[in-house]
C-alpha cells in the first residue's frame, strides 16, 4: 500500500445452456417455458414431453429423473436431458361366430402391431358355413378387408350354416327328365336355376330359420299329336269316378279348363281339341307341375329329392316324350285290312268302315282321311249299334281332309262295324283317285293307315234317266259283297234297305236326298250293328217318291 486505494469489484451473471432431446427419435418433442438458449443460475424451467402418434412418454433422463411428463429444473449448471418414449403397440383380437361357423387368417400374423400398420383380414368359411359379416371395429360383407392399427381392435366373424335345396324335374313319374325347366327362388332369398340335361336344379348357401319358395315353369316342348280320344276316354272316366285311384297327376291333366275340377266337360275339351278344334276355354298344351311350388318354412337343413313332376293340360295318360314330332306313332304304320279299292258311278255314296275285331275293349278312336275334294264330297259319319254310346267330333274344315274322334265312358267289345264315314262321288267318268286313311287308331294302341282307289268307269250313265228302275244285285249269289244298281228320274229323298225273309230290316244302304241319275252300292254283308248276317236268302227295296221296288238274292257262305 503506497497510499489510499479505492478498489471495485466488478461481476457477471453466470449463463447456463438447457439442452433437450428425445429417445428415440421422432417419438415426441418437449416444450420449454421458458424456451430461451441461455438461462441464468438458478432459474427455473418448465419442461413438458409430448408424444407423439405411437408412442407414449415414459421417463425423464440425464439431469432430470422421473416419470412425470410436466417437471421443473433448476438451472445451475450447463443441463442436458432426455425424454425417453416407447412405441406403442396394439393387438387385434378377432373371434369367430359361432366357432366352427369358420376361420380368419391375419396377414401380417403378429401379436401386436404398431401404430398406423395395416392389417389384411380374410374369412374362410366351413363347407357347412358361409360368411355373413363383420362386427365390432369392423363392418362389411367382403370376406377380405383391411383395418388400420390405431388402437387394439375387436373384430368378430359372423357365419351362419348354408343349407341346400335340390331336386329333379321329370314328367310325371317317369324317367323322362324335363331339361330347361325355369326353377325360381322366392322368399326371404331370391334366385333361379334352370333344370339341366337330367332335370336336375339346385340352390345352395341358404340361410338358416329364413322361409323360401320354389315353383317351376316350362313353356316349351309340347306336340300337340300326343292327345288323342284316348285321354279324353280317361278324363271322362275321373270325371264320374270310375277311376277313384287316379293319380294327382292324370287329374291335373284331365283338368283341361284348369278349375281345378275333372268334369265331363274337361272330357268334352279335350275330344275337341284332339280333331283340332279349339276352344277358348281349353288350356290344353300348357305345362303345369305337382306340386304347385314348394314351401320352406324357417329352414334347418338340407332339403333334396324336392322333385317336381311335369304335366301337359290333355296328356291324361302321360304317354308324352320330348323331341318327337308324332310321338304316339309307331315308326311303320300297320296296314288297316279293312280297307279296299271302291268302283262306284257318280252320284254314289261309299263308306270307309272302321271294324271292331273283337280282340279288345275299345273306348276311344281316332282317325285322319284325306281324299280329293273334286271326286268326293264328305256326307257324314254313321253309327252303328257298337257304336251308340260314343260321343263323336268330327272335323272337315281343311278341304279334302276329315278327323274323327270319339270316346265313351262304356266299351265295344264285340266283334264287327262301328263306324261308317261316308263320302258322295262327285266326280267326272273315267276317273280315278284315292281315300287316305292316313292315321287311324283304336284306343292309344299301335297306329294304322291305309289308301283305297276309288275308280269311276267310263260306262257310267251322265244322262238323266226317264224312269225309276231297280236292277238285279251282281253277283248273286254273293259272298260277301254285292252291287247294286239303280237310276232315279228325278231328285228325291231315297231309301234303299235290306230285309230277311220274316220282313225284319237288317241294313240301310241309303236314306237321303238323291239328284236325278244312276246310281251303284255296295253291300258288304253287314247289318246295321256291323256284324256279318247269316247265309240266307234276303230282299232290297228301293223307294222314292212313289216308286217302290223290291228284289230278292242269296248270300252263300
Amino acid at each position: 500500500m503506497n497510499g489510499n486505494k479505492s478498489v471495485t469489484g466488478n461481476f457477471s451473471s453466470l449463463q447456463f445452456t438447457l439442452s433437450t432431446a428425445v429417445e428415440p427419435a421422432g417419438a415426441g418433442f418437449i416444450v420449454k417455458n421458458p424456451d430461451k438458449t441461455t438461462y441464468n443460475y438458478g432459474e427455473q424451467v418448465t419442461l413438458t414431453a409430448n408424444a407423439n402418434s405411437g408412442y407414449s412418454f415414459d421417463h425423464w433422463g440425464g439431469d432430470a429423473a422421473g416419470t412425470e411428463s410436466t417437471i421443473t429444473i433448476t438451472i445451475d449448471a450447463d443441463k442436458n436431458v432426455t425424454a425417453f418414449f416407447n412405441e406403442m403397440l396394439y393387438t387385434l383380437n378377432i373371434t369367430v361366430d359361432p366357432v366352427e361357423g369358420g376361420v380368419v387368417t391375419k396377414t401380417p400374423d403378429k401379436p401386436s402391431y404398431s401404430y398406423g400398420e395395416v392389417v389384411r383380414i380374410k374369412a374362410s368359411a366351413d363347407s357347412r358355413y358361409r360368411f355373413t359379416e363383420w362386427r365390432g371395429d369392423a363392418s362389411g360383407t367382403q370376406k377380405n378387408i383391411t383395418i388400420t392399427m390405431d388402437s387394439d381392435k375387436y373384430v368378430t366373424a359372423y357365419f351362419k350354416m348354408k343349407f341346400r335345396i335340390s331336386g329333379n324335374v321329370i314328367y310325371r313319374e317317369t324317367d323322362i327328365p324335363l331339361s330347361n325347366t325355369l326353377i325360381d327362388l322366392s322368399g326371404d332369398t331370391t334366385g333361379s336355376d334352370i333344370a339341366d340335361e337330367s332335370g336336375f336344379y339346385e340352390f345352395i348357401s341358404l340361410d338358416t330359420a329364413e322361409t323360401y319358395y320354389t315353383q317351376a315353369t316350362r313353356n316349351a316342348g309340347f306336340n300337340e299329336c300326343c292327345i288323342l280320344s284316348y285321354d279324353a276316354a280317361i278324363a271322362a272316366r275321373i270325371a264320374v269316378n270310375l277311376i277313384p285311384e287316379a293319380s294327382l297327376e292324370e287329374r291335373l291333366s284331365a283338368d283341361a279348363d284348369c278349375n281345378n275340377d275333372v268334369q265331363m266337360f274337361d272330357a268334352a275339351l279335350i275330344a275337341m281339341y284332339a280333331v283340332g278344334i279349339e276352344n277358348p276355354q281349353s288350356q290344353i298344351g300348357n305345362w303345369g307341375f305337382s306340386p304347385a311350388d314348394r314351401i320352406y318354412s324357417s329352414l334347418d337343413s338340407n332339403y333334396i329329392n324336392q322333385n317336381f313332376n311335369g304335366i301337359i293340360v290333355g296328356d291324361v295318360d302321360g304317354n308324352w316324350v320330348p323331341d318327337s314330332p308324332l310321338y304316339k306313332s309307331n315308326s311303320v304304320k300297320k296296314e288297316y285290312a279293312y280297307l279296299t279299292d271302291i268302283e262306284t258311278a257318280i252320284g254314289d255314296q261309299i263308306s270307309i268302315p272302321l271294324i271292331a275285331e273283337g280282340d279288345q275293349e275299345i273306348i276311344s278312336f281316332d282317325a285322319g282321311l284325306n281324299y280329293d275334294p273334286e271326286v268326293l264330297r264328305f256326307v257324314e259319319i254313321r253309327k252303328t249299334e257298337l257304336s251308340e254310346s260314343f260321343q263323336i267330333n268330327m272335323n272337315d274344315s281343311r278341304d279334302g281332309t276329315v278327323r274323327i274322334g270319339g270316346f265313351t265312358l262304356g266299351s265295344i267289345t264285340d266283334a264287327g262295324k262301328y263306324l261308317e264315314i261316308v263320302f258322295e262321288v262327285i266326280g267326272n267318268n273315267e276317273s280315278t283317285s284315292q281315300v287316305e286313311l292316313y292315321s287311324y287308331r283304336i284306343n292309344a294302341e299301335e297306329e294304322q293307315q291305309g289308301i283305297a282307289t276309288v275308280v269311276i268307269p267310263s260306262g257310267n250313265l251322265t244322262e238323266v234317266p226317264e224312269e225309276y228302275l231297280l236292277y238285279n244285285n251282281y253277283p248273286n249269289p254273293f259272298n260277301p259283297n254285292t252291287t247294286i244298281e239303280y237310276q232315279i228320274p228325278e231328285q228325291g229323298r231315297i231309301t234303299l234297305k235290306i230285309y230277311n225273309m220274316l220282313g225284319q230290316e237288317i241294313r240301310t244302304l241309303i236314306d237321303g236326298e238323291k239328284s236325278a241319275g244312276s246310281y251303284a252300292i255296295n253291300w258288304d254283308g253287314m247289318d246295321n250293328s256291323g256284324q256279318p248276317v247269316v247265309s240266307g236268302f234276303y230282299f232290297y227295296r228301293l223307294q222314292s217318291n212313289d216308286f217302290v221296288a223290291s228284289k230278292k238274292m242269296a248270300l252263300m257262305k
